[in-house]
């Protein structure tokens, strides 16, 4: 039989000894301090102080190392923290950050009054009496909400009268409206929403209709003056830009300027009649109520169509100078003036022989 190791005997309470602990009968080192915050605070207070000039800068990253050296400070009350000097730097910094921040947003608010005034509100005498008079902030807050009474909607573009009621129409091309302006009060009184990005209007005078060319998708609203709502919404060109009306015959023509073509509408029917190629990109239109005869500026070949609104066609083309955009008729005299805005000159136009007669620089 086999024999085996004898083991050895089992001592009872017998257990492996532990290591002992490295500070055994002694103290553990104090941890170190927690100085973090402070430091966070002075970076950010310096940083809010860089960008003081804008509100984040300033205000926002001002506050938070406010925010940071309080944190900071109450670390140090418990004994956690050693950079007392650093906090304070932090909080004081940051506190004039944000009232260096604030000082600046009270002084541009001042100023964006005096630039409303000056740039949107150029030529309106009554704001610049009131700011003149105003003796606070408050006076001039008062003197800007009642010019914002007048002010129109987003991305104003033409504007149109109509000399028999008084009535200003200006076509809002970013907020798809047409605004209505009392020209006696000044003030806006109706805002009539139209189609996609309205770009010009034009009134007949006789009738008190007016004409909204909507660029974006394709149409000519047709809005009554006295009700001031749209009765008819007239599908025309792509992208129709330039509107004019004969007053005498009642007809309405619209550059379409992405198809190259004039539509004509009938006044009393609302309906297009005709539709005439013309030049490359036609912009502006105008009318010679005189003579009926109806003037396109072609902006991409430097040209203007002469149309026969008896005929509906083109007579003549006029080349005039680089990217012409808009034109416009002296029907007493029935000189023709086309703005080239491609060379800062504008093209008059003799009616009767169809030539430049002179070119006169503008820019």
């Amino acid at each position: 039989m086999p024999s085996w190791p004898q083991q050895p005997p089992h001592q009872q309470g017998s257990y492996p000894q532990s290591t002992p602990h490295p500070y055994a009968g002694y103290p553990a080192p104090p941890a170190g301090p927690k100085n973090g915050l402070g430091i966070a605070a002075l970076v950010i207070a310096i940083i809010a102080l860089v960008f003081f000039w804008s509100v984040a800068g300033g205000v926002t990253l001002g506050l938070l190392a406010v925010i940071f050296g309080f944190i900071g400070r109450g670390r140090i009350k418990r004994g956690e923290a050693t950079n007392g000097g650093v906090v304070v730097a932090g909080i004081v910094l940051g506190f004039l950050a944000i009232i260096a921040s604030l000082a600046v947003l009270a002084f541009t608010w001042d100023k964006y009054n005096v630039y409303i005034g000056r740039i949107l509100g150029s030529g309106d005498s009554e704001y610049h009496h009131c700011i003149s008079n105003a003796h606070n902030n408050d006076d001039a807050g008062q003197c800007h909400k009642q010019f914002l009474k007048r002010i129109v909607g987003k991305n104003p573009g033409q504007v149109a009268v109509d000399p028999g009621t008084h009535t200003v129409y200006v076509a809002n091309s970013y907020s798809n409206s047409v605004s209505v302006i009392d020209a006696s009060t000044r003030t806006v009184t109706t805002t009539v929403p139209v189609g996609k990005k309205p770009i010009k209007v034009a009134v007949d005078p006789t009738t008190h209709t007016v004409y909204a060319a909507n660029d974006d998708d394709g149409t000519v609203s047709v809005i009554d003056g006295s009700a001031r709502t749209v009765t008819a919404i007239v599908p025309v060109g792509k992208h129709p830009y330039g509107v004019a009306v004969d007053p005498g015959s009642h007809t309405v023509y619209v550059a379409n300027s992405d198809d190259n073509t004039v539509s004509v509408i009938d006044a009393s029917t609302r309906t297009v009649t005709a539709t005439m190629r013309v030049g490359k990109h036609p912009d502006g239109v105008a009318v010679d109520p005189g003579s009926h005869t109806v003037y396109v500026a072609n902006l991409n070949d430097g040209t203007v169509s002469v149309i026969d609104a008896s005929t509906r066609t083109v007579t003549a083309t006029v080349p005039v100078g680089s990217t012409p955009n808009e034109v416009a008729v002296d029907p007493g005299t029935h000189t023709v003036y086309v703005n080239n805005d491609g060379d800062g000159t504008v093209s008059v136009i003799d009616a009767s022989t169809r030539t430049v007669t002179a070119t006169v620089h503008v820019a």
